[in-house]
């Protein structure tokens, strides 16, 4: 066996692969309550000789490992989805439950796809080929909590020299700037429930509050450069417009290029709440609820994912997909399919799916992910491989459709056989885990 003929292992297993992903596309559970989808994964890599363990304050994160030393190799798996976000697998907008989540940014693709890679790796240490422990990560809330974080603060990365993960896209790509930083932080401002016809001097009103605050907020954005986004939503407000209530509640996601700059901007926002708290004659209660770092990039790993995604195969589309996909396009419009061309270099491409490779660069990809948080700890590795169309976004009811749809398991074989072949890789040699190691020491002490 070598790494060429890796893929095998993959491809003989694919229909369990694809019934894991369909199950869990078929039953979505958002963030923290990804019982059914956690379950399941724990039951069948348990059935193939996995350790598996639940991690300690977390009731759906859970480690599996197989084989024994070092090195000790992880794959960052996710399986929460997205409220809203229900859909068919079809080419135009029809939820299968109305306000019901959906995989709409792929991550019943992104568990699965590491486990075929741990269970071909599995394999080859079983056989005696290759030495070292593999080990998954079932890891929950990504889209909202950070649940790598919380497992970070559970100690359950400890002993792990090097981590793996990958992400579902419209290009197949890993850049040396993946994602930015992003902070979650929510103001509750409590004041006094009256009837403000009659009784508007009682006391403080929340609802102006809330308002003052994101009146500040807006202004604040003349004063940022684009290094900055900050989205809002109102998670809870008024019932009714004839009773004032007593607390109100609005969430900021704040992103930036790096954690830093995050933190400077919840100071800055902090302050104007302060201020609208004061105006209002009520009191505000800050909270951060999620915290992902930018990604430590580390060019070692990053060079063999990279060297592997230009050599493992990429998926071949039947006319039937390519139909599907030029239809999804279609959904989306001209202008974002050719600014997603022109910015990677796109050429090669069948119908509306990429087929290349974008070259290694410094792009900066403005979404986050909590894989940030765990590169500052571990030496890791993510990319990113098309699952939707060129240009088509995550988090979209058509990002739903694809990751239920043959498109998506095409890309998530890919992705397992580009992660299979880079372990393989580190466990044959390990002196290039050393060398990911000594290149993440570097680059910490670069960039603390």
């Amino acid at each position: 066996m070598d790494k060429k003929n890796i893929s095998s292992l993959i491809e003989r297993r694919a229909q369990e692969f694809i019934d894991l992903a369909e199950k869990i596309w078929e039953r979505p559970e958002v963030a923290l309550e990804e019982v059914y989808a956690s379950s399941l994964q724990m039951e069948y890599l348990a059935a193939n000789g996995f350790r598996v363990r639940n991690v300690n304050g977390l009731s759906t994160a859970f480690t599996a490992e197989f084989g024994n030393g070092k090195p000790v190799i992880g794959l960052l798996g996710e399986y929460d989805a997205l409220p809203g976000l229900s859909q068919k697998v079809t080419a135009q907008r029809e939820p299968i439950a109305a306000d019901d989540p959906g995989h709409g940014c792929g991550h019943n693709l992104i568990g699965v796809g590491c486990i075929a890679a741990a269970i071909a790796i599995k394999e080859l240490i079983e056989k005696g080929i290759l030495n070292g422990t593999i080990k998954y990560f079932g890891c929950p809330a990504e889209e909202r909590f950070g649940g790598k974080r919380l497992m970070l603060n559970a100690n359950a990365f400890d002993g792990v020299d090097c981590c793996f993960s990958w992400h579902p896209e419209s290009v197949n790509k890993i850049t040396k700037e993946t994602f930015r930083a992003i902070y979650d932080v929510s103001y509750r401002f409590r004041g006094t429930t009256s009837y403000i016809a009659a009784d508007r001097e009682m006391g403080g009103n929340a609802v102006s509050a809330m308002e003052l605050l994101n009146i500040g907020v807006q202004y604040l954005r003349a004063h940022l450069n684009d290094d900055y986004i900050i989205e809002y939503c109102v998670t809870k407000g008024a019932e009714t417009s004839n009773v004032l209530p007593e607390i109100t509640e609005i969430s900021y996601a704040l992103r930036a290029d790096n954690t830093d700059q995050c933190k400077k901007l919840v100071e800055r926002i902090g302050k104007i709440a302060e201020g609208a708290a004061l105006m209002s004659g009520t009191t505000v209660k800050p909270e951060i609820t999620g915290e992902y770092y930018s990604e430590l990039y580390n060019e070692v790993l990053g060079d063999i994912v990279y060297r592997n995604m230009v050599e493992v195969p990429r998926p071949e589309y039947t006319p039937e997909e390519i139909e599907f996909a030029d239809t999804l396009a279609e959904t989306i419009g001209k202008f974002p399919v050719d600014r997603t061309k022109s910015y990677y270099g796109i050429v090669e491409t069948q119908g509306s799916m990429h087929r290349g490779v974008a070259k290694q660069d410094r792009i900066s990809y403005k979404p986050a992910s909590d894989v940030g948080n765990v590169s500052w700890q571990i030496p890791t590795a993510m990319f990113f491989v098309a699952t939707n169309p060129i240009g088509m976004p995550m988090h979209t009811w058509q990002a739903t459709a694809t990751s239920g749809s043959s498109l998506g398991y095409k890309g998530m074989f890919y992705a397992s056989k580009v992660m299979a072949a880079s372990i393989f890789e580190l466990m044959e040699h390990p002196e290039k885990v050393e060398a990911a190691k000594k290149a993440f020491n570097e680059n910490f002490a670069d960039r603390k």
